[in-house]
């Protein structure tokens, strides 16, 4: 009954634009699980997709164009243009976690890295195993030249989706294999 539940939610487009936080987590719970143990890459990419497609849905239309919108500008480099644009989408929707992830990515191409570590910690606080937040802390941190705590993101970030192609940039431990 509850995986009826969960792809009537992801795969009704009308219901899953207009998912609640609290629908979404239970949407995303056993993709995340499914995630955490797939064996192969080619096992973690269908999840991998179908997590950032249900995590890139907005509360309401306004605020998922509005978030498409920030990523365009992002993708442009137009990284002032697209902070005006996320801002105010966290204002609006301040439980809507992707749109903290995507400021915090745009703070990040600033080097505006103490900016983005507040955007991810309010990612996480939200969801806490989005594997995207999870990366660019261990990113934002390592640029920082925190590699210690950089190190260590990287690491839960890995417990969630072991086929991050961040995890090249583990660091092996001395006497130890990863």
């Amino acid at each position: 009954m509850r995986a009826l539940l969960v792809a009537a939610l992801l795969f009704a487009a009308p219901a899953a634009a207009q998912m609640t936080q609290d629908q979404k987590a239970e949407a995303a719970a056993p993709l995340l699980e499914r995630l955490a143990r797939a064996e192969t890459e080619l096992q973690s990419r269908p999840l991998e997709n179908e997590l950032w497609q249900l995590w890139s849905n907005g509360p309401d239309a306004d605020a998922t164009a509005a978030l498409e919108e920030g990523r365009r500008r992002i993708r442009a480099y137009d990284l002032d243009g697209a902070l005006a644009v996320l801002g105010p989408l966290t204002l609006a929707a301040p439980g809507f976690a992707e749109a903290w992830n995507q400021k915090a990515f745009a703070h990040f191409l600033k080097f505006e890295f103490d900016e983005a570590l507040e955007d991810l910690d309010r990612t996480l606080e939200i969801e806490p195993r989005h594997f995207g937040a999870l990366s660019g802390r261990a990113l934002t941190l390592m640029r920082q030249g925190r590699m210690q705590l950089g190190q260590t993101a990287l690491r839960d970030a890995l417990k969630v989706h072991p086929f991050l192609p961040e995890r090249a940039l583990l660091i092996e431990p001395s006497g130890e294999e990863i």
